[in-house]
């Protein structure tokens, strides 16, 4: 049996799975995709994984290399990221609303020789998306899950990929070396690359005791879209916890509530919309387990937490991030005053201090930019050019957030100082949307904020001023996201065209008064 090497007192992600299959051998992972159930043990995983490890190497992928995945949560997702694991390889999980726009800039970026996707999931033309990203020089190949392969250029099936043979000698990894790269969006045009190791992802995941000890049904729901760091977070608790995990590859309301009732799943962990969906079913006396939501990811409206307490589900609030996943955490036994109105208290082994715009800390009660430290903090952008204004000079990471710490330690996250929107947990860069609708022959001038909405928190609103004599309309708009090959969520879906823009006195945009506009207008 191979075993991973791993730094004295640390742990790989292999040695991890490896100790999980000893100790939690029944532990099962449900993957709900496409009206299909699958069933897998970690074992199972586990023998896939190392079959796609060697089958890797045999296609020339070396330690170090990066491999694209853009899958839904399924079973040849998690064997992937195992098998990057064995091998030394790094992870890039993708969310599956980015389009070749993104995708191509992630490939060419980090030079990856391997992409992987469905053939066919839901109503996304990913054969489109390959045909489009098949031209790029460092692309080796592009692997599809399911049965049929399309005609794409470096087209191959997945199942090609698995040798007859398991890998026999797992990687020695530096456990601070990057292992994934997930990418977000920021206050830039594109995406940015953060890198986690080993030791961080760990740390995230070990840090949750606090919150799973004190769960009454352990089983999970997962639904927070596979592509980010929720999902990986996850299974890294269950190796850890050995609990249950449902996966569920998309959200739909009834689907969701069937699996709470037919695996008795205690709890979960998304965004408003995903709580919300559920409330009807609960207050219906329809699932007597499922009693604990973690809810963040976007702007949490207290009445809903409260509203979820009288029907029986302790939901507490959340902060973190791509780069700090779980910074505070509101827990299920705290009073319903503070899971409702704050983010929680921090996390064992998080640091957080509160900046004026100096970069001094701010006296108790007083707003500052939220600064974080711990051990699940990132390494730093693929793009190193980047961490110079992301981090402070002693090493804390700016998280572009303005909160204020209450005299019980808990925080409250109060305004964003980076230019972001963020729909149903989705960040997304004001200025990538901007830069975008600059290119439409009949804008002269762009701004992009969150446009406040019930069921999403946010959308994406857009404030234009055109050229002398031309036209604009929110159809045309969307015509142009989509042949500049824009992820649709990142698409407008407010639109505003106004004469002229507020403006400070150095000439720049006043986005203040543009989101003050916008949640008038959503009222």
């Amino acid at each position: 049996m191979p075993v991973a090497s791993h730094e004295a007192g640390g742990q790989t992600i292999w040695s991890l799975l490896e100790q999980s299959i000893a100790r939690w051998p029944d532990t099962k992972l449900v993957f709900s995709t496409s009206g299909e159930e699958h069933v897998r043990s970690f074992a199972e995983l586990r023998a896939d994984a190392l079959r796609l490890a060697e089958g890797l190497r045999r296609r020339g992928l070396k330690q170090g290399d990066i491999v694209v995945v853009q899958l839904p949560h399924c079973p040849e997702n998690l064997v992937t990221f195992l098998a990057c694991m064995a091998a030394g390889l790094v992870f890039v999980p993708v969310v599956h609303n980015y389009g070749p726009a993104e995708i191509g800039f992630m490939l060419r970026q980090t030079g990856a020789k391997l992409l992987i996707m469905p053939a066919r999931w839901h109503n996304f033309d990913y054969p489109a998306r390959a045909r489009a990203l098949a031209e790029i020089d460092t692309l080796q190949c592009i692997a599809f899950t399911g049965e049929a392969v399309p005609a794409v250029d470096k087209a191959l099936a997945w199942s090609s990929l698995l040798a007859d043979q398991p890998l026999s000698d797992v990687a020695a990894v530096d456990l601070r070396s990057p292992c994934m790269i997930i990418y977000t969006s920021g206050t830039t045009s594109v995406p940015k690359g953060a890198m986690h190791c080993h030791a961080s992802l760990i740390a995230e995941a070990e840090q949750t005791s606090c919150y799973i000890d004190m769960l009454t049904h352990k089983t999970m729901l997962q639904s927070a879209p596979a592509g980010h760091i929720g999902p990986i977070s996850s299974i890294l608790r269950q190796m850890i916890f050995g609990f249950d995990i449902v996966y569920l590859d998309r959200w739909e309301t009834e689907v969701g509530v069937d699996l709470i009732r037919r695996y008795d799943i205690g709890w979960s962990i998304g965004v408003p919309i995903y709580l919300n969906a559920v409330l009807p079913a609960k207050k219906a006396g329809t699932l007597p387990s499922f009693d604990t939501f973690m809810v963040g990811g976007t702007n949490v409206p207290p009445a809903l937490v409260e509203e979820a307490d009288r029907a029986g589900i302790r939901a507490s609030r959340s902060y973190g991030s791509t780069e700090h996943p779980t910074v505070t955490q509101g827990k299920p036994v705290e009073p319903l005053a503070k899971r409702a109105r704050t983010d929680g208290s921090l996390m064992p082994g998080c640091g957080v201090r509160l900046l004026d715009d100096d970069d001094r800390d701010v006296a108790q009660g007083e707003p500052g930019e939220i600064v974080t430290s711990g051990g699940e903090l990132f390494l730093g952008y693929f793009d190193a050019s980047l961490n110079a204004t992301a981090f402070t000079a002693d090493g804390w990471y700016r998280t572009g957030d303005i909160g204020v710490m209450d005299e019980d330690g808990f925080l409250k996250v109060v305004d964003r100082k980076k230019d972001i929107i963020i729909r149903g947990g989705e960040n997304i860069s004001s200025k990538e949307v901007e830069d975008a609708l600059a290119h439409h022959p009949a804008v002269l001038e762009a701004a992009a904020v969150g446009w406040p909405d019930e069921r999403m928190g946010e959308k994406v609103g857009a404030f234009v001023r055109l050229r002398e004599g031309a036209h604009i309309d929110m159809a045309e708009v969307q015509r142009h996201f989509k042949d500049i090959g824009m992820a649709r969520i990142k698409t407008p879906e407010h639109l505003v065209v106004v004469d002229e823009f507020p403006r400070n006195p150095s000439g720049k945009i006043l986005k203040t008064e543009l989101r003050a506009r916008a949640r008038a207008a959503g009222a």
